[in-house]
């Protein structure tokens, strides 16, 4: 794709305001069944969307770029980012914890660096926990050259058979276990060689470089977008309100067949919307977008500060507008100053 596809630029950022709002409200602790469930089932779709664009974009290229030159292009960039946003998080919320700056910075360095892990309860990247994405974007970006090469010579129905593999082997077995019961073959066939993240990858190239999302007139897809998006979701949350608790595994894009038809339906949608619309403001959110992901962690930690030392409010919605508002904000403009320099925009974009 060489010229500019604008509703690609939407999705970007629409799925960054959702993987923030996501945060927002985990950290109100938000946890009512019933609201709870409809917050997860609309921003958790944010995540896919990302993977899918990811796909898209990079296995129609890479097949054309030497292995070593993409790995030194990316994945060195990204475990670098990986490192620095996971001790510069953690520095903030220990600091805001323990007014220790020395302490903190300590602390975050040795225990929370993302690459070593000294068996902390929170794990190598501690309090920014946006920071597992970064993991599964990295070995998907290993194996990406080798992916390109088997999707790009493959035809679409092959891919779309993988595809049907992919989503049976993890969404479709994990989501029938939980509600109906451990189906044995399925779980003795395992999901080696499927991965949810790489059907996520693969999806994406389909949809995108080989227009998937084109099989119908448009006048069907409207309608076959929103159904694919709020059936999905009704049921999911109805689940959540009879199970009255929100059930975390089928919120999550490794388990949820729920969240799989979702987030087609939301690509759908997003390029019914905007494939003719160019939205300057879209672009330029998109464009900060890696930035915003990776640093709106340690803002949620500050405003959560902020809200705690002045007594802003009590009521988990009004923290959770708060939190976003706040967020989204300063971790925008943060982005913004970054990308004004070669040196900072290595850490952004």
């Amino acid at each position: 794709m060489n010229r500019r596809v604008y509703w690609l630029d939407a999705a970007r950022a629409i799925a960054i305001l959702l993987v923030v709002f996501t945060h927002c409200h985990e950290q109100a602790q938000v946890t009512d069944p019933l609201w709870g469930g409809i917050f997860y089932s609309i921003d958790r779709l944010g995540v896919p969307v990302f993977f899918m664009l990811s796909g898209g974009l990079i296995l129609d290229k890479v097949k054309d770029i030497p292995i070593l030159d993409f790995y030194k292009r990316r994945i060195v960039q990204f475990i670098v980012v990986l490192c620095v946003y996971s001790i510069v998080t953690n520095t903030i919320q220990l600091y805001l914890d323990s007014g220790d700056f020395l302490f903190s910075l300590g602390k975050s360095v040795v225990s929370y660096n993302a690459i070593m892990n000294p068996i902390e309860f929170n794990g190598i990247y501690g309090y920014a926990r946006q920071l597992w994405y970064m993991y599964a974007i990295i070995q998907l970006y290993l194996v990406a050259p080798f992916v390109s090469r088997l999707v790009t010579a493959s035809s679409t129905k092959h891919l779309i058979v993988f595809l049907i593999l992919c989503a049976v082997f993890n969404q479709v077995r994990m989501t029938g276990e939980f509600f109906w019961g451990r189906w044995d073959l399925l779980y003795r066939l395992g999901s080696d060689f499927t991965g949810s993240y790489l059907f996520y990858f693969v999806l994406g190239y389909v949809l995108i470089a080989r227009n998937g999302l084109d099989v119908m007139a448009e006048r069907f897809q409207w309608p076959l977008s929103i159904l694919l998006i709020t059936v999905p979701s009704i049921l999911l949350v109805k689940a959540d309100v009879n199970a009255g608790k929100l059930i975390g595994e089928m919120h999550w894009y490794t388990a949820s067949l729920f969240i799989l038809v979702s987030s087609i339906g939301l690509m759908m949608l997003l390029k019914l919307m905007f494939s003719k619309h160019r939205i300057v403001a879209l672009e330029k959110l998109s464009l900060c977008s890696f930035g915003i992901f990776l640093s709106h962690y340690a803002f949620i930690y500050v405003a959560k500060y902020l809200q705690q030392v002045y007594s802003i409010t009590d009521n988990q919605y009004e923290n959770t507008v708060m939190y976003f508002a706040f967020a989204l904000t300063a971790s925008l403009i943060f982005t913004l100053v970054m990308l004004k320099t070669k040196v900072t925009r290595y850490l952004v974009a």
